[in-house]
Protein backbone atom coordinates (compact mmCIF):
# COMPACT_ATOMS: atom_id res chain seq x y z
CA UNK A 1 0.00 0.00 0.00
CA UNK A 2 3.33 2.36 0.50
CA UNK A 3 3.86 1.98 -3.17
CA UNK A 4 0.63 1.55 -4.94
CA UNK A 5 -2.06 3.01 -3.00
CA UNK A 6 -5.56 1.66 -2.58
CA UNK A 7 -7.56 0.50 -5.02
CA UNK A 8 -9.73 2.75 -7.09
CA UNK A 9 -14.06 1.53 -6.40
CA UNK A 10 -13.84 0.86 -10.50
CA UNK A 11 -10.24 -1.64 -10.16
CA UNK A 12 -12.14 -3.24 -6.88
CA UNK A 13 -15.37 -4.15 -9.21
CA UNK A 14 -13.55 -5.65 -11.88
CA UNK A 15 -11.07 -7.60 -10.30
CA UNK A 16 -13.74 -9.14 -7.52
CA UNK A 17 -15.20 -10.51 -10.92
CA UNK A 18 -14.55 -14.33 -11.17
CA UNK A 19 -12.89 -15.29 -14.20
CA UNK A 20 -14.79 -17.85 -15.83
CA UNK A 21 -13.17 -21.77 -15.61
CA UNK A 22 -13.16 -24.01 -19.07
CA UNK A 23 -14.62 -27.02 -18.88
CA UNK A 24 -12.72 -30.21 -19.35
CA UNK A 25 -14.86 -30.37 -23.34
CA UNK A 26 -13.89 -26.92 -24.04
CA UNK A 27 -10.16 -27.25 -23.33
CA UNK A 28 -10.01 -30.22 -25.92
CA UNK A 29 -11.05 -28.47 -28.55
CA UNK A 30 -9.24 -25.72 -27.96
CA UNK A 31 -6.37 -27.86 -28.27
CA UNK A 32 -7.95 -29.98 -30.99
CA UNK A 33 -8.59 -26.72 -33.26
CA UNK A 34 -5.16 -25.34 -32.75
CA UNK A 35 -3.17 -25.13 -36.04
CA UNK A 36 -0.16 -27.12 -35.56
CA UNK A 37 0.15 -28.67 -39.11
CA UNK A 38 -0.27 -24.88 -40.54
CA UNK A 39 1.16 -24.69 -43.95
CA UNK A 40 2.95 -21.32 -42.73
CA UNK A 41 5.96 -22.65 -40.71
CA UNK A 42 5.86 -19.92 -38.31
CA UNK A 43 2.02 -20.27 -37.77
CA UNK A 44 2.52 -24.29 -37.14
CA UNK A 45 5.67 -23.55 -34.30
CA UNK A 46 3.46 -21.26 -32.71
CA UNK A 47 0.17 -23.45 -32.42
CA UNK A 48 2.64 -25.98 -31.09
CA UNK A 49 4.45 -24.08 -28.21
CA UNK A 50 1.04 -22.53 -27.19
CA UNK A 51 -0.61 -25.68 -27.55
CA UNK A 52 2.04 -27.39 -25.07
CA UNK A 53 1.77 -24.59 -22.57
CA UNK A 54 -1.93 -24.94 -22.66
CA UNK A 55 -1.68 -28.42 -21.60
CA UNK A 56 0.54 -27.50 -18.83
CA UNK A 57 -1.47 -24.96 -17.75
CA UNK A 58 -4.82 -26.64 -17.82
CA UNK A 59 -3.04 -30.19 -16.27
CA UNK A 60 -1.25 -28.51 -13.70
CA UNK A 61 -3.23 -25.14 -12.72
CA UNK A 62 -0.36 -23.17 -13.87
CA UNK A 63 0.15 -19.12 -13.76
CA UNK A 64 0.85 -18.46 -17.47
CA UNK A 65 4.21 -16.87 -16.39
CA UNK A 66 4.46 -20.39 -14.27
CA UNK A 67 5.65 -22.18 -17.72
CA UNK A 68 8.74 -20.46 -17.67
CA UNK A 69 9.90 -21.40 -14.22
CA UNK A 70 9.48 -25.46 -14.54
CA UNK A 71 11.79 -28.49 -13.51
CA UNK A 72 11.27 -32.36 -12.77
CA UNK A 73 13.04 -33.10 -9.61
CA UNK A 74 13.82 -37.01 -8.99
CA UNK A 75 11.79 -38.57 -6.12
CA UNK A 76 12.07 -42.74 -5.76
CA UNK A 77 12.87 -42.71 -9.34
CA UNK A 78 10.28 -40.97 -10.39
CA UNK A 79 10.50 -37.25 -12.11
CA UNK A 80 8.32 -35.06 -9.93
CA UNK A 81 7.08 -31.61 -11.56
CA UNK A 82 7.72 -28.88 -9.72
CA UNK A 83 7.63 -25.08 -10.17
CA UNK A 84 10.03 -22.62 -9.03
CA UNK A 85 8.42 -19.03 -9.55
CA UNK A 86 7.54 -17.45 -6.54
CA UNK A 87 5.06 -14.73 -6.50
CA UNK A 88 5.72 -11.97 -4.23
CA UNK A 89 3.22 -9.75 -2.90
CA UNK A 90 2.72 -7.22 -0.05
CA UNK A 91 1.57 -10.71 2.50
CA UNK A 92 5.04 -11.96 1.69
CA UNK A 93 6.19 -14.28 -0.62
CA UNK A 94 5.38 -18.20 -2.01
CA UNK A 95 7.68 -20.72 -2.51
CA UNK A 96 8.43 -23.12 -4.95
CA UNK A 97 5.58 -25.98 -5.11
CA UNK A 98 5.33 -29.68 -6.82
CA UNK A 99 2.84 -29.85 -8.77
CA UNK A 100 0.10 -32.40 -8.93
CA UNK A 101 -1.60 -33.54 -12.21
CA UNK A 102 -5.68 -33.38 -12.07
CA UNK A 103 -6.58 -35.33 -14.51
CA UNK A 104 -3.39 -37.90 -14.60
CA UNK A 105 -4.72 -39.26 -18.12
CA UNK A 106 -3.91 -35.69 -19.49
CA UNK A 107 -0.02 -36.10 -18.03
CA UNK A 108 0.54 -39.39 -19.39
CA UNK A 109 -1.28 -39.22 -22.58
CA UNK A 110 0.58 -35.80 -23.24
CA UNK A 111 3.72 -36.93 -22.15
CA UNK A 112 3.91 -33.86 -20.52
CA UNK A 113 6.98 -34.92 -18.13
CA UNK A 114 9.08 -36.10 -21.21
CA UNK A 115 8.45 -33.17 -22.95
CA UNK A 116 9.68 -31.15 -20.01
CA UNK A 117 12.66 -33.35 -19.70
CA UNK A 118 13.39 -32.70 -23.79
CA UNK A 119 13.35 -28.76 -23.24
CA UNK A 120 10.67 -28.64 -25.93
CA UNK A 121 10.03 -24.96 -26.92
CA UNK A 122 7.29 -22.78 -25.12
CA UNK A 123 6.35 -19.57 -26.57
CA UNK A 124 9.77 -17.44 -26.08
CA UNK A 125 9.73 -14.71 -22.92
CA UNK A 126 9.42 -11.09 -24.33
CA UNK A 127 8.77 -7.81 -22.65
CA UNK A 128 5.11 -8.25 -22.66
CA UNK A 129 3.32 -10.63 -20.17
CA UNK A 130 2.66 -14.74 -20.69
CA UNK A 131 -0.64 -14.25 -19.60
CA UNK A 132 -1.22 -10.95 -22.00
CA UNK A 133 0.52 -13.26 -25.02
CA UNK A 134 -1.68 -16.43 -24.42
CA UNK A 135 -4.95 -14.24 -24.62
CA UNK A 136 -3.87 -12.35 -27.89
CA UNK A 137 -3.29 -16.41 -29.67
CA UNK A 138 -6.37 -16.91 -28.20
CA UNK A 139 -8.16 -14.44 -29.24
CA UNK A 140 -7.33 -15.10 -32.79
CA UNK A 141 -9.10 -18.40 -32.56
CA UNK A 142 -12.49 -18.43 -33.93
CA UNK A 143 -13.70 -21.37 -31.47
CA UNK A 144 -12.72 -19.20 -28.72
CA UNK A 145 -14.98 -16.27 -28.96
CA UNK A 146 -17.95 -17.71 -28.02
CA UNK A 147 -15.69 -18.68 -24.66
CA UNK A 148 -14.51 -15.10 -24.56
CA UNK A 149 -18.25 -13.95 -24.37
CA UNK A 150 -18.83 -15.58 -21.47
CA UNK A 151 -15.41 -14.25 -19.11
CA UNK A 152 -12.93 -17.27 -20.21
CA UNK A 153 -9.31 -15.77 -20.19
CA UNK A 154 -5.97 -17.26 -20.00
CA UNK A 155 -6.47 -17.89 -16.37
CA UNK A 156 -9.65 -20.14 -17.23
CA UNK A 157 -7.69 -22.74 -17.40
CA UNK A 158 -5.93 -22.31 -13.66
CA UNK A 159 -9.64 -21.82 -12.83
CA UNK A 160 -10.51 -24.71 -14.47
CA UNK A 161 -8.16 -27.17 -12.23
CA UNK A 162 -9.43 -25.17 -9.51
CA UNK A 163 -12.83 -26.39 -10.34
CA UNK A 164 -12.04 -29.64 -11.50
CA UNK A 165 -10.18 -30.75 -7.85
CA UNK A 166 -13.34 -29.79 -6.29
CA UNK A 167 -15.93 -31.05 -8.35
CA UNK A 168 -13.97 -34.00 -10.06
CA UNK A 169 -12.13 -35.06 -6.72
CA UNK A 170 -13.77 -33.84 -4.12
CA UNK A 171 -10.43 -31.83 -2.81
CA UNK A 172 -10.71 -29.44 0.10
CA UNK A 173 -9.59 -25.98 -0.33
CA UNK A 174 -6.88 -26.08 2.10
CA UNK A 175 -5.03 -28.88 -0.06
CA UNK A 176 -6.06 -27.14 -3.65
CA UNK A 177 -4.65 -24.18 -2.47
CA UNK A 178 -1.61 -25.82 -1.98
CA UNK A 179 -1.32 -27.45 -5.26
CA UNK A 180 -2.49 -23.89 -7.00
CA UNK A 181 0.62 -21.92 -4.41
CA UNK A 182 -1.66 -19.33 -3.02
CA UNK A 183 -3.01 -19.06 0.43
CA UNK A 184 -6.63 -20.64 1.57
CA UNK A 185 -8.16 -17.50 2.18
CA UNK A 186 -7.15 -15.98 -1.78
CA UNK A 187 -8.29 -19.56 -3.04
CA UNK A 188 -11.39 -19.17 -1.24
CA UNK A 189 -12.09 -15.60 -2.54
CA UNK A 190 -11.38 -16.77 -6.07
CA UNK A 191 -12.87 -19.94 -5.91
CA UNK A 192 -15.94 -19.96 -4.03
CA UNK A 193 -18.07 -18.15 -6.25
CA UNK A 194 -18.17 -21.48 -8.35
CA UNK A 195 -19.80 -23.22 -4.81
CA UNK A 196 -23.53 -23.28 -6.41
CA UNK A 197 -25.96 -25.40 -4.67
CA UNK A 198 -25.32 -28.42 -7.12
CA UNK A 199 -21.93 -28.51 -6.54
CA UNK A 200 -22.83 -28.38 -2.30
CA UNK A 201 -25.12 -31.02 -2.95
CA UNK A 202 -22.54 -33.29 -4.61
CA UNK A 203 -20.05 -32.56 -2.16
CA UNK A 204 -22.63 -33.87 0.17
CA UNK A 205 -22.73 -36.73 -1.20
CA UNK A 206 -19.27 -37.15 -1.55
CA UNK A 207 -19.08 -36.73 2.24
CA UNK A 208 -21.67 -39.59 2.58
CA UNK A 209 -19.99 -41.93 0.43
CA UNK A 210 -16.75 -41.05 2.33
CA UNK A 211 -18.32 -42.16 5.39
CA UNK A 212 -19.76 -45.69 4.19
CA UNK A 213 -15.83 -46.43 2.92
CA UNK A 214 -14.14 -45.76 6.19
CA UNK A 215 -16.97 -47.23 8.30
CA UNK A 216 -16.74 -50.38 6.00
CA UNK A 217 -12.79 -50.43 6.34
CA UNK A 218 -13.53 -51.06 10.46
Amino acid sequence: KRFYGNKSAQLKAKTAEPTVPFTDAEILSLLDAMPTDSKHPRDAQAAKQWKFAFQLMATYGLRPVEIHYLELRNKNEKQIPWCNWVKRTGGGSGKPRRLWAHHPEWERDWNLLERLENGEALPPMTNRGVAQRAMEYLKRMKIFQAMHSRGCTSKSFRHAYSYRCHDVYGLISEIVAKYMGHRVEVHNNSYSEWSDEEQLEKAAERGLRYREMTQEGG
